[in-house]
């Protein structure tokens, strides 16, 4: 059984402007419109189908401060002694 759901929703000014557009151009009612673009946009977030993001490793080299939990340590190290 197909249950049907009626909102309102408030759009932009651009957009409604770009669904009245694209219902001209697709023979469709502002309703179709919608319909179709939320079906594709919510397609497209099923898991897997999001791009693999690829990062770039790069060395920092080693830290400078031999224990940097130390928050003493680290102000000395990075402020001086004068941080006291």
């Amino acid at each position: 059984m197909l249950v049907h759901m009626r909102t309102t929703v408030v759009l932009e000014d651009d957009l409604s402007l770009e669904i009245e557009r694209i219902a001209g151009e697709w023979s469709m009612t502002k309703k179709e419109v919608i319909d179709e673009l939320l079906r594709r946009g919510l397609a497209s977030e099923l898991p897997g189908e999001r791009p693999t993001v690829q990062t770039v490793h790069q060395d920092l080299g080693a830290c400078r401060i031999p224990n940097p939990d130390n928050v003493s340590e680290v102000l000395s190290a990075t402020e001086g002694e004068a941080f006291k």
